[in-house]
């Protein structure tokens, strides 16, 4: 499984249910990255996608406790082990923070927009993995300038998982 992200330097990734940042060039990455793949994000996130609809261009699970919850366009699974039925190597996991935490462990690559800034009234946290021992970072692009901002991409791999 992979996680894909948008993180500042304190590892904050939203603030009242919206995303911080919203980079047109890193949206044509995210676009390129899961295309074709098994997306698995929580049902708060929905909304944040393109008219707050499935993305039209790879498989959606939407994982939820509400077993009312329905959405045309997407799987809706209600546990973290309905997912061993579809291959890991297809699976990213996009968000939000919930999905996030509960999913991070069980991942073996971490594909990070890392923007370089503080987003100081943030409410939302990916978990920090520069300071957990079993990740660590394989590769990592220079900085890429876009309205005053810095970012780079960031990969990072799990030693704990094969």
């Amino acid at each position: 499984m992979f996680i894909v992200a948008v993180v500042d330097r304190n590892w904050a990734i939203g603030k009242g249910g919206d995303l911080l940042y919203r980079i047109p060039a890193d949206m044509v990455n995210f676009r390129e990255t899961v295309s074709g793949k098994i997306v698995v994000y929580g049902k708060n996130t929905l909304p944040l996608l393109p008219e707050g609809k499935p993305l039209d261009f790879c498989e959606n699970l939407i994982l939820t406790h509400d077993r009312m919850f329905s959405c045309d366009g997407a799987t809706i699974i209600h546990s973290i082990a309905e997912l061993e039925k579809y291959p890991t190597n297809d699976l990213y996991i996009i968000g939000g923070a919930s999905v996030y935490q509960q999913l991070y462990q069980k991942c073996k690559y971490a594909m990070l927009t890392y923007i370089d800034n503080v987003t100081l009234d943030s409410d939302a946290f990916f978990p920090d993995l520069s300071k957990l021992e079993e990740w660590e970072i394989i590769s990592q692009t220079p900085a890429i300038k876009y309205q005053g901002l810095s970012y780079m991409y960031v990969t990072y791999v799990n030693s704990a998982v094969d």
